[in-house]
């Protein structure tokens, strides 16, 4: 089982994700700020919805992209 220090983010491993055709980088989550839904495109090239995010998640997901939110304030953790 990992620590709690395993988990610390620093301020330079995070970027603001802006909902649109352009693909992420290498990435290890979303941290979703305000909650609401996200449409992504995995990295098979599948598009789903998450719906339901509450606000202060990290979704330790790796996708494609964003292509559509309701949820806002997104960072990419990498």
């Amino acid at each position: 089982m990992a620590s709690a220090n395993e988990h610390l983010i620093s301020a330079t491993e995070l970027s603001t994700i802006t909902p649109g055709a352009t693909d992420l980088p290498d990435h290890k989550g979303i941290w979703v700020g305000t909650g609401g839904n996200l449409t992504v495109t995995l990295l098979n090239g599948n598009s789903v919805v998450i719906t339901g995010v509450t606000s202060g998640t990290l979704l330790p997901v790796r996708v494609r992209r964003v292509t559509a939110a309701t949820a806002g304030s997104l960072l990419l953790w990498s």
